[in-house]
């Protein structure tokens, strides 16, 4: 099964947002840390905004992705 999410940049945090109700909104502080940690657990960058980069580069400059993992 495929699992989507929403990472963005709001009011000075990275929140990640999930497609299955009742998870919570996560949020960190720090763009690295949380990308390091979405990747950690399996989340692959599918669609970032036009214009933005579609990987986990901590030096891309996307402020919002589109996010996919496969959950068994």
């Amino acid at each position: 099964m495929n699992q989507l999410a929403w990472l963005d940049f709001y009011c000075g945090q990275w929140r990640l947002a999930t497609s299955v109700r009742g998870n919570p909104v996560r949020k960190w502080v720090d763009r690295e840390v949380a990308l390091s940690d979405l990747a950690g657990e399996g989340w692959i960058a599918v669609e970032p905004l036009p214009g933005q980069v579609s990987n986990f580069d901590s030096k891309s400059s996307a402020l919002r992705f589109t996010l996919t993992r496969t959950v068994q």
